[in-house]
């Protein structure tokens, strides 16, 4: 095969891959692998095929694979690295295959069990301006996670297995790497050359997580700023958060105080039906399932059917202290976002 895919999905370690292909280009065009310029953004990401196709830059795109075809030359391989691709329509994994020829293309995709996966993906959601709380998101995710696009990993693959073939969708247990101290960079690497090469490699750490007292304050935040202001970007409601909070010395202090305090914990337990389901499903579609037998995979995902939901509860923010420098945080976020440097972010 000339051409892998790596789609992701979201917090599978994608970042960490993305960033040690981006820093050794040169090392992996000694192995044979091309990890191109083109469709890069500042992540490292290939996300510009994802913005091309899907806003239908489809000309656009086709010239981009031209050059990258050009760039490439005659090394053997090619990675592809964008967690947003699992995103794309059937309609869009068609243009996709214009270029990247499903003859010579294999599709890499992690996945992780739920509970975890779930608390890393609200965290993700309330940073991107969401304001359910943690229970209500995983408990509407746990309702009907048969149609739940992160929970059901086979309505990403059968698109691509529609257009690229399931014979060509190769699944990776991420918890099962990272619980035997595999790197997922080196894996991926790996499943390219068919042999693990010799890298100098750092290990990988999972992104710095904010405590459930910051989020809970985030995503208050995020509440009172929707009702108050008209902002078309939750990236500035974020960008103006961290801008105060590194200048806002006495509030830093109380959070650090605060966190080990003011958490509380739930439980929410999933559905072994509906586990067992998706992941015989999975068995059942797709053979290149590893680096543990579809069967481990399975029994694996069952005893971990449970989300500890670890969270800070509303009402610490509804007393003092909090109480008391909430209203002073907002009305600097308020003046924040009349800040040069907040009004021009993206």
């Amino acid at each position: 095969m000339k051409y892998f895919l790596h789609i992701g999905p979201h917090k599978t370690g994608t970042t960490y891959i993305q960033s040690e292909c981006a820093n050794r280009r040169e090392e992996l065009k000694g192995l044979g692998i091309y990890y191109p310029h083109q469709w890069n953004n500042e992540l490292y990401s290939h996300l510009g095929i994802y913005h091309q196709l899907r806003q239908g830059h489809y000309d656009y795109f086709k010239s981009n694979f031209i050059e990258f075809e050009k760039s490439r030359g005659d090394l053997p391989y090619a990675l592809i690295s964008s967690e947003n691709l699992e995103e794309l329509s059937a309609d869009k994994i068609n243009i996709l295959a214009e270029c990247f020829d499903p003859k010579e293309t294999k599709i890499i995709y992690y996945i992780r069990r739920w509970p975890a996966l779930i608390v890393s993906l609200w965290q993700e959601y309330i940073k991107s301006g969401g304001t359910e709380s943690l229970s209500e998101y995983a408990f509407m995710a746990a309702l009907d996670p048969q149609s739940n696009l992160s929970l059901n990993f086979n309505l990403v693959l059968d698109r691509y297995a529609s257009v690229y073939g399931a014979e060509n969708i190769i699944i990776r247990s991420y918890d099962a790497l990272i619980e035997s101290k595999s790197n997922l960079f080196m894996d991926t690497i790996s499943i390219i050359l068919g042999y693990t090469p010799v890298l100098d490699v750092k290990n990988y750490k999972q992104n710095a997580s904010f405590s459930p007292l910051e989020i809970e304050i985030i995503r208050f935040v995020n509440m009172f700023i929707s009702k108050r202001l008209v902002i078309k970007s939750s990236y500035k409601i974020l960008t103006a958060y961290m801008k105060v909070k590194r200048e806002f010395g006495e509030f830093v202090e109380l959070v650090r105080a605060s966190s080990l305090n003011s958490v509380e914990t739930t439980s929410l337990r999933f559905s072994e039906d509906a586990l067992r389901s998706i992941l015989s499903e999975l068995s059942q579609k797709y053979q290149c399932i590893g680096p543990i037998s579809a069967e481990t995979l399975t029994e694996d995902f069952v005893r971990q059917d449970t989300v500890e939901l670890s969270y800070c509860p509303f009402r610490v923010l509804l007393e003092p202290p909090f109480r008391d420098l909430l209203p002073i945080l907002l009305r600097k976020m308020e003046s924040a976002f009349a800040d040069e440097s907040i009004s021009s972010a993206q």
